[in-house]
Formats: C-alpha cells, structure tokens, sequence
C-alpha cells in the first residue's frame, strides 16, 4: 500500500501512526479503508475495485486486494514540522 486516497478524509489519528505498527485494512463496499486499533478509520486506500484482478502492467501478475487484512507500517510521510500526514507498507491478507 503506497500511500492514503487523497480523494476522502485522513483522519487526525495518522499522526498518531509509527513504522512497526500493525493496522487493519478492510473492503467498505468499492474502496478498503484503514482502521487503527480503536476502531477508528484513519484513511482510504488508493486501491480501486476496478483493478482487482487485473493484470499488473509492469509484472504480469494478478492485482489482488484482500477484503480484510493487516497493514505493516514500513514508510511515513511527514509534513515540515515532522507530523505524519501520509503511511505506506504491505497488506497480508486475513480470513
């Protein structure tokens, strides 16, 4: 995962997120949101439904996004002042 939408609300409570941290990530009807561990959704995914299953242009593989899965935080994006204000890693899926 390579970055929050831009195209719907981040919450406040990214900046609250560290690399190391685990986040659930879920399919809400045609996106996946992130969830803290409060429950609390702190952004969309860039993922769109439409590329699910598709081709990856450059590998060849299937796109898959699971329904439900654990985000590893591994990278943060910070603001001037040193505030998170964006958060990327990998999803493993969950059942």
């Amino acid at each position: 995962m390579h970055g929050l939408s831009a195209q719907a609300p981040i919450s406040d409570r990214v900046h609250d997120v560290r690399i190391g941290d685990q986040l659930l990530v879920k399919r809400k009807e045609s996106h996946w949101v992130v969830v803290d561990a409060q429950g609390n959704i702190v952004g969309r995914t860039r993922w769109r439904a439409g590329h699910n299953g598709k081709t990856h242009a450059v590998t060849g593989d299937p796109i898959r996004f699971p329904d439900r899965g654990v985000l590893h935080i591994e990278r943060l994006v910070l603001s001037p002042d040193g505030t998170v204000k964006d958060i990327g890693g990998y999803v493993t899926p969950q059942p």
